[in-house]
C-alpha cells in the first residue's frame, strides 16, 4: 500500500521538481523510471498493460499524461501495489470503468453489475474533469479523484457514483442548433472552441456518423485535436492507425516543434491508440479544421 504523489505532465518541465523517481502510467510521461502506456502496447485498456505486482517503494509518484478514468483506474492500481492487490469486486469495477472510458461501450464478458457501477464511476470523473478550465487544473482535479477513490477503496466504502445522463438526446440537439455538432459527410465535427467539452457519446448518438473529430481550443495557442471511431457502428474501421500516420505526416511537414514524422512517444508529433487518437500535446496543431475533416473523409472514402 502507498501513498504516492500524483500528478499529470506531457513535457518534462511539467513535472513536480520534488518529483524524481516517477511511475508512468496511461501514456508515456518524459524521464519516467517506467511506463506502462497502453498506447503503445496496444491493450484494450492501460490495467492489462501493467504488471500484476508493483514495488512502490521504488517511486516517490505516479503520473499520466492526461487525466481520464482509464488513467485514475491505473493510478489506484500502482497505489494498490498491483491489481492482485485489489478485491476481485473492486477491480472489475475499475476494468469496466476504464472500458466505458476509452470505447463507450460495456467491456465484453463483465456483468452487469459491474458496468453499472463502472459506468457511474466514469461520468464522476468526467464531471469532475469538466469543472476544470485548464489543464493545471485538471490535473490538480485528477489527483483528488485518484485519492478520493483510493481512500474509499482502503475504507471499504463504494466507489464515487454519477447517474448516467438522462438528457442526451437533448443536449445533442442544443448543440447542434448552436452549431457545435455538425455532420460532414461520413465525419462528425465537435467544436469545443470557447466552450464546454463535448462527451464523444453525445456525437456519435446525436450525428451517428462513423468518426468523429473534436477541436478545441489548445493552451499555447492553435488548435488540439481528438479522433475516434464511432463504436456503436459496426461498419466504422477498427484501427485509425492510417489516418492518424497521414495527419502525423502533414504535421512534420510543418517543422518544429515536430521532430519526428512518426506518430510515436517522443516525436512531438499526433498519437494514440488503433481506435482514438489526438494531436501533439505540447503545442498546438498547425493543421486546420477543414483539412484535418478533409483527410478523415478522404480515409473513410478509401476503407
Amino acid at each position: 500500500m502507498s501513498s504516492l504523489r500524483i500528478f499529470a505532465a506531457t513535457a518534462l518541465a511539467d513535472v513536480p521538481t520534488d518529483c524524481r523517481r516517477y511511475v508512468s502510467v496511461d501514456g508515456t510521461v518524459p524521464g519516467a523510471l517506467e511506463s506502462w502506456d497502453h498506447h503503445v502496447t496496444g491493450e484494450a485498456i492501460n490495467l492489462d498493460a501493467m504488471p500484476d505486482r508493483i514495488d512502490t517503494g521504488r517511486f516517490d509518484s505516479v503520473c499520466t499524461t492526461r487525466p481520464d478514468t482509464d488513467a485514475l483506474a491505473s493510478v489506484v492500481a500502482v497505489l494498490a501495489g498491483g491489481a492482485s492487490a485489489l478485491d476481485p469486486t473492486v477491480l472489475a469495477v475499475l476494468r469496466a470503468a476504464s472500458h466505458r472510458c476509452d470505447h463507450l461501450v460495456a467491456a465484453p464478458g463483465v456483468s452487469a453489475q459491474a458496468d453499472a457501477a463502472g459506468l457511474g464511476l466514469h461520468r464522476w470523473v468526467v464531471a469532475g474533469l469538466a469543472q476544470a478550465s485548464t489543464p493545471p487544473m485538471a490535473a490538480e482535479v485528477f489527483a483528488r479523484q485518484c485519492a478520493e477513490v483510493w481512500a474509499r477503496i482502503q475504507s471499504g466504502l463504494p466507489m464515487p457514483f454519477a447517474e448516467q445522463a438522462e438528457a442526451l438526446d437533448a443536449l445533442g440537439a442544443a448543440l447542434v442548433a448552436a452549431g457545435r455538432l455538425v455532420a460532414q459527410g461520413p465525419v462528425g465535427l465537435a467544436d469545443q472552441r470557447g466552450a464546454d467539452l463535448v462527451e464523444p457519446d453525445v456525437l456519435y448518438r446525436t450525428l451517428g456518423t462513423a468518426l468523429g473529430v473534436f477541436v478545441a481550443d489548445h493552451p499555447s495557442g492553435g488548435l488540439r485535436y481528438t479522433i475516434g471511431r464511432n463504436p456503436f457502428r459496426t461498419d466504422a474501421p477498427d484501427d485509425l492507425g492510417q489516418l492518424l500516420a497521414e495527419l502525423a505526416r502533414l504535421e512534420h511537414g510543418h517543422g518544429p516543434p515536430c521532430l519526428a514524422v512518426e506518430p510515436v512517444p517522443g516525436a512531438e508529433n499526433w498519437g494514440g491508440r488503433a481506435p482514438v487518437f489526438g494531436s501533439p500535446w505540447n503545442y498546438g496543431s498547425r493543421l486546420e479544421v477543414h483539412e484535418v475533416v478533409g483527410v478523415a473523409a478522404a480515409f473513410l472514402q478509401g476503407t
